[in-house]
C-alpha cells in the first residue's frame, strides 16, 4: 500500500470516529480540554487586534 493511500484510510478512518461531535479540540486524535489561554477572550482580543495592525 502507497503512503498516501496509508494517510488517506487514517484520514477517513479519524472522520467516522468524530462525525457528530462539534465544540471539541482534538491532539493526537484524542478530544483534549483547552488550556485556560486558549480559551481567555481578552489574550483572543489583542492577538487579533494585533494581527490587523500587521495588516494595515
Amino acid at each position: 500500500m502507497l503512503e498516501l493511500e496509508k494517510k488517506l484510510l487514517h484520514v477517513d478512518y479519524g472522520v467516522a470516529l468524530v462525525a457528530g461531535i462539534t465544540g471539541k479540540y482534538f491532539a493526537d486524535c484524542n478530544a483534549v480540554e483547552l488550556k485556560s489561554h486558549a480559551a481567555n477572550r481578552e489574550m483572543a482580543k489583542r492577538l487579533w487586534d494585533f494581527s490587523v495592525s500587521l495588516l494595515r
